[in-house]
C-alpha cells in the first residue's frame, strides 16, 4: 500500500456489496518512519495489522479495531465472512490510502477483509456522504492532477493537519455533526486555494519581479 498514491484505482466492495474499483484520493503518511499503536487481528483466513481507531466491517457493521474480538466476525473481500481467532497489541509504521468511497479491502497475509479509510471519529461522516461529496475539490483534483495533488497532500496537508487540524476536527465531530460538516466542506474549498498557490506560487513570484523589473526598466 506504500506505493500507492492520489489517482491510483484500488479494489473494494460498493455500497451493494459487489467488488467495485476506487480512486485514491491521497495516500496518508507516506515516508513517515513514526511508530503508532497497531493491532494485528487475526482471523481464520489470514490477518490484517490496522491502528486501534481504525474501522472496519464487523458483524455486518463498522465497528473501530479495538472493540473486535475473538469471536468477532469480519467480511472478505469476496462477500464470506471470517472469524475472528484473536487479536494482538502491536506498534509499527502506518499507511492509509484514503479512497472516494472510503472503503478499501486490506491485508497483512492472507485474504483481504473489508475496511473503511478512516478513523473511529469520522467515518460515519465520510461514509454516509457519496462521492464527491465531502471533499469535491479533492476528489477533481485526484482525477486531473494526481501526482500533484499527492505531492501537495504531503508537503503541506499532512504535517498541518497532523499538527493542528485533527485535535479540532475531532472535537467538532463529537460535539456538533453539521459544524463539523461546514468544516470539511470549508477545509476542502482552502485546501483548493492552498494547492494553487503551492503550485503557481512560484511562477506567480517569478512573473511579478519580472513585472517590476520591467516598469522599473521603463521608468
Amino acid at each position: 500500500m506504500a506505493l500507492l498514491s492520489s489517482g491510483d484505482l484500488v479494489l473494494s466492495r460498493d455500497t451493494h456489496g459487489g467488488l467495485s474499483l476506487q480512486r485514491v484520493l491521497v495516500n496518508q503518511h507516506v515516508g513517515s518512519e513514526e511508530i503508532h499503536e497497531m493491532l494485528e487481528v487475526v482471523h481464520q483466513a489470514g490477518r490484517v495489522r490496522l491502528t486501534p481507531d481504525h474501522v472496519l466491517l464487523v458483524g455486518g457493521s463498522f465497528s473501530p479495531a479495538h472493540l473486535v474480538k475473538p469471536g468477532s466476525v469480519l467480511t472478505l473481500a469476496n462477500g464470506k465472512s471470517s472469524m475472528v481467532m484473536h487479536v494482538v497489541a502491536m506498534s509499527g509504521t502506518i499507511i492509509n490510502p484514503v479512497t472516494v468511497g472510503g472503503t478499501i479491502v486490506a491485508t497483512s497475509e492472507g485474504e483481504a477483509i473489508l475496511a473503511a479509510t478512516h478513523p473511529q471519529w469520522s467515518a460515519d461522516f465520510m461514509l454516509s456522504h457519496p462521492a464527491p461529496l465531502p471533499y469535491p475539490s479533492l476528489h477533481l483534483l485526484a482525477i486531473m492532477l494526481p501526482a500533484k495533488t499527492q505531492e501537495y497532500f504531503n508537503v503541506v496537508v499532512e504535517p498541518l493537519f497532523h499538527a493542528i487540524v485533527t485535535r479540532r476536527m475531532k472535537s467538532v465531530a463529537a460535539d456538533s455533526p453539521t459544524a463539523f460538516s461546514l468544516l470539511v466542506l470549508v477545509g476542502d474549498a482552502v485546501g483548493l486555494v492552498g494547492f494553487v498557490v503551492f503550485h503557481a506560487g512560484p511562477a506567480l513570484a517569478l512573473a511579478a519581479c519580472v513585472s517590476i523589473m520591467m516598469r522599473a526598466h521603463k521608468a
